[in-house]
C-alpha cells in the first residue's frame, strides 16, 4: 500500500504492518505533529493525532494544518481513545470527507488493545 503514517506512536504501530513511510514520534501533540507532517505524495495518509492534547482548543485547527501540510489522495484518521479528542477527530474527518477508524483501548486507556485489529480496520477502510 502506498502510504505514510503520520503522528504519535499509535501511527508508528501501524506503519510497519501496512508498509508505510513513517513520520511519527512518541508522545507528540497535534502541534508537534504539524512539524513532521510534510513530505512526498502518497495515496494514503494514516494519521494519529489528538492523543496527547485532547483538551487543547487548537486541536481541530492542528488537524487542518496536518492535512494541509501532508500530501495524500485519501486520509484515514485514527480516532483517539479520549472521548473529547475522539469527537473532534471524528467531526474533522467527517467534514473533510475523510475516513476514520476507531480502536478498543488497552489497559492504559490510551493505546490499542490490539494493534492487529487497528491495522485490519485501516485495511478495511482503505480497501487494501
Amino acid at each position: 500500500m502506498d502510504c505514510v503514517a503520520i503522528g504519535d506512536e499509535i501511527a508508528t504501530g501501524v506503519a510497519t504492518p501496512l508498509a508505510c513511510e513513517v513520520r511519527t514520534a512518541a508522545s507528540y501533540t497535534s502541534s508537534k505533529i504539524t512539524t513532521i507532517a510534510g513530505g512526498k505524495f502518497h495515496t494514503y495518509c494514516i494519521v494519529s493525532a489528538g492523543t496527547y492534547d485532547a483538551t487543547s482548543p487548537k486541536l481541530s485547527d492542528n488537524l487542518g494544518r496536518i492535512r494541509n501540510q501532508s500530501s495524500c489522495k485519501v486520509y484515514v484518521w485514527i480516532v483517539p481513545a479520549d472521548a473529547n479528542a475522539a469527537k473532534i477527530v471524528k467531526t474533522y474527518a467527517l467534514t473533510s470527507n475523510d475516513k476514520s477508524v476507531t480502536f478498543t483501548a488497552g489497559n492504559d486507556k490510551i493505546h490499542p488493545a490490539s494493534n492487529t485489529d487497528l491495522v485490519n480496520s485501516i485495511r478495511n477502510a482503505t480497501g487494501n
